[in-house]
């Protein structure tokens, strides 16, 4: 239910989501459908959370995953370089541009801003346990606060729509760069 739910709002929008349509395509009824999920709103609330919430796990479970691997805080420095390169490619607009549409949902919706606050701290887990290794490693301040770091992270990250919007590209490689200089200061790899 809640993948068709996905899939017709990435197709044609909230506006686009009939109940009965999914129920159809899933092979139950509207009952069943709203004991899951209480109602219409309710399906997209969920849909619209489990959206942003894979945006973020495939961004930084990989890049948690390259920081364990590190052997040395060169290691960690060339990786944090490539993640933070990774996060300006033209393949991610879809998911800043995702993160950005939910978060706008979200100021309206009390009940999708919960689920929104609980998959970013969710999402955000890997980021912070890498930059614990790393603490652990001594390659980054000991008192660095790296939930913190983490939080400013994706709020960099999803900033960039602005530049993107704004249609220049030199604007959205300056944006980058003070985003890679901030970042590697703030970790202390400068």
């Amino acid at each position: 239910m809640l993948e068709a739910a996905i899939r017709i709002i990435e197709d044609g929008g909230e506006q686009s989501l009939r109940t009965r349509v999914i129920a159809d395509a899933v092979g139950v009824t509207e009952p069943s459908l709203f004991h899951f999920f209480g109602n219409r709103e309710g399906l997209i609330e969920a849909a619209q959370a489990e959206r942003y919430r894979r945006t973020q796990f495939e961004m930084f479970v990989p890049f948690r995953d390259a920081i364990l691997a590190c052997k040395t805080k060169r290691d960690f420095v060339k990786t944090v370089k490539e993640g933070l390169r990774w996060t300006e490619e033209s393949r991610r607009i879809k998911a800043r541009q995702l993160r950005v549409e939910v978060l706008a949902s979200a100021y309206s919706r009390p009940k999708l801003a919960e689920q929104v606050i609980e998959a970013q701290r969710e999402c955000l887990l890997p980021l912070i346990e890498g930059l614990e290794f790393a603490k652990a490693k001594k390659w980054v301040p000991a008192d660095i606060d790296t939930e913190a770091v983490a939080f400013w992270h994706i709020g960099q990250i999803t900033g960039r729509v602005f530049a993107e919007l704004d249609g220049d590209p030199e604007l959205f490689a300056a944006v980058g760069k003070l985003v890679q200089e901030a970042s590697m200061s703030m970790l202390g790899l400068e």
